[in-house]
């Protein structure tokens, strides 16, 4: 089957996003960049891979369509054929019913990853299911994932142009300049706070022990979060002047 082309996502379907994040409870921002991390925000996404695992900008997989969506899987398979707007309010459904909302893009992208996690915790062990289907998520191949290892997913998709680009526009249509991912500097480790998602950097049996590996992907992880700042600082004064920034065509390419 052939692959459709993904659609142009418009401002019109930036600002839809907006609502549909301040609906679930979370910041327009940190669903940009949940979403972005994924698929690219790339209506066909997941389309060329046969067969297809996840499909559409919220990498939607056949069994949460089922269960969610009530879509059977011919439906499902029609994903990547179907608009931005189609696909988001999919996308809300799938967010919908956190009573307490999301406090940052970790906690929010963790809520696609591993639904049933209760707060920050090792989301998946090897050779679950769930390990298998995310391992490309498990930082230096430990052999489990945690919330920490999502941090770092989304640092290092939300650093390129084409993701700066996307923010740069959906501060503007939603009248947000300045508004980032609230994507934590530091590493994920047990805290209290709730401003911070958190979660015990441990290697299994070891509770205690924060790895070395760890503090130097929480060191990179500064670099790129410092470099997307200085990418948007600039729209930010543009937008309080009441312009619009102009977007760029450099893409990252997706999965």
């Amino acid at each position: 089957m052939a692959v459709p082309p993904a659609a142009i996502v418009s401002d019109s379907d930036l600002l839809l996003l907006a609502g549909v994040a301040q609906s679930v409870g979370a910041a327009p921002a940190d669903l940009l960049a949940s979403l972005y991390a994924d698929s690219g925000l790339q209506t066909n996404a997941g389309a060329s891979r046969t067969p297809p695992s996840a499909l559409g900008i919220g990498l939607i997989t056949q069994a949460e369509a089922m269960e969610h969506l009530g879509m059977n899987e011919a439906a499902w398979r029609e994903i990547p054929n179907q608009s931005f707007v189609l696909q988001i309010g999919q996308i809300k459904h799938l967010f919908d019913g956190v009573v307490e909302g999301y406090p940052n893009a970790v906690a929010l992208y963790q809520h696609r990853i591993a639904p049933l996690a209760v707060g920050p915790s090792i989301l998946y062990r090897a050779p679950s299911p769930g390990y298998v289907t995310n391992s490309f998520l498990d930082t230096g191949k430990k052999g489990f994932i945690e919330s920490e290892d999502l941090r770092q997913f989304l640092i290092a998709r939300t650093t390129g142009t084409s993701f700066v680009d996307y923010m740069k526009r959906l501060q503007v249509v939603s009248g947000t300049p300045g508004a980032l991912p609230r994507i934590p500097i530091a590493p994920i480790i047990s805290s209290n706070d709730a401003s911070i998602a958190v979660t015990a950097t441990e290697t299994p049996g070891d509770t205690n022990s924060l790895p070395w590996g760890t503090i130097a992907l929480a060191c990179a992880g500064a670099v790129g979060a410092f470099f997307l700042y200085k990418q948007l600082r600039p729209s930010t004064d543009t937008a309080a002047q009441g312009a619009s920034s102009g977007s760029d065509d450099d893409d990252e390419g997706d999965e």
